[in-house]
Parts: C-alpha cells; structure tokens; sequence
C-alpha cells in the first residue's frame, strides 16, 4: 500500500500488518499500530506516536515530536529540530540534525549522533552510544554504558554502574556520581 496525505492537517491511524506509508503534508498527526511498518515522513510538522512490533521510520521534516513504543525501532532522523522519546526492547536510532534531544528508556539502545547540538538523557540496562557532534550534553543513569564521544566540546553527568567512555574531544567535563 502506498499513501500520501497531502491536506493541511491530517489524523491517521494504520492498523494493517504490513504497510509502506510516505507523509508528505504541512501538519500531520500520526498513530502506527501495525506488526510492520515502513514510514516516510517529509512535513513542516510531525507528532507521530508509534506502537508496533517493528518500525522502520525515515524522518526529514522541519519539526518531529516522537514517541516509540515497540519492539524493534530503526529510525533515521534528518530534521532540524527532533523531540524524541524512546521506550521500546530494542533501539537503533540514527540522528543527523541541526538539534536533537533525545530521551531513551529502553532494555537496549544503539544511538549515533551526528548533529550540531545533541542533548541526550539514557536511562537504559544497556546503551551503546557514538557522539560525533559540536556540543553534546549528556546525562547516562544506566547499569551499563559504553560510550564514544568524538566531538569538540562534551557534557557529560555519569551515575551508572559501568561506564566505558572513550574520549577524544577537544574539551570534556565529566561528573561522576
């Protein structure tokens, strides 16, 4: 199946097992409850809310609000500014945009940033995390973390019971609790 919506403002709901979905409108609200989902968004301003088993999501939009609740997410966010919030099993997220927070609640994450600003809060069992960024601020509370900070200048709050954090940035602050 193939949709596009087109009208200014939009309510969708998707509710068959397998669909491919391209979302190109000025304003689009848009609920996924599917056993898989393929998604293409390309709108000024997206709230997208997603409970299904697998989703895989393409983000290129001016503004993107979105929650992921399922079990398998792979998301690609190209956007200038995303709101993200995660809380599904397994997470793979990769974030190319001029700002992006993100908040991950997950059994399992795997994030690369790629972005100008990034601020970041884990609160996860388990997060692999790749900063490639100019500024990123971090907040890590998770039992295991394993983090590469690649940028010019890191915040970076740890209260975990493993850390690995590779660093190789310009300028590092890194609190301890």
């Amino acid at each position: 199946m193939w949709t596009s919506l087109s009208a200014l403002t939009m309510w969708t709901s998707f509710s068959a097992l397998t669909m491919w979905t391209s979302l190109c409108s000025d304003h689009v609200d848009v609920t996924l409850c599917s056993d898989h989902v393929d998604v293409i968004l390309c709108s000024d301003h997206v709230d997208v809310t997603l409970c299904s088993d697998h989703v895989d999501v393409t983000l290129c939009s001016d503004h993107v609000d979105v929650t992921l609740c399922s079990d398998h997410v792979d998301v690609t966010l190209c956007s200038d500014h995303v709101d993200v919030t995660l809380c599904s099993d397994h997470v793979d997220v990769t974030l190319c945009s001029d700002h992006v927070d993100v908040t991950l609640c997950s059994d399992h994450v795997d994030v690369t940033l790629c972005s100008d600003h990034v601020d970041v809060t884990l609160c996860s069992d388990h997060v692999d995390v790749t900063l490639c960024s100019d500024h990123v601020d971090v907040t890590l509370c998770s039992d295991h973390v394993d983090v590469t900070l690649c940028s010019d200048h890191v915040d970076v709050t740890l209260c975990s019971d493993h850390v690995d954090v590779p660093l190789c940035s310009d300028h590092v602050d890194v609190t301890l609790l």
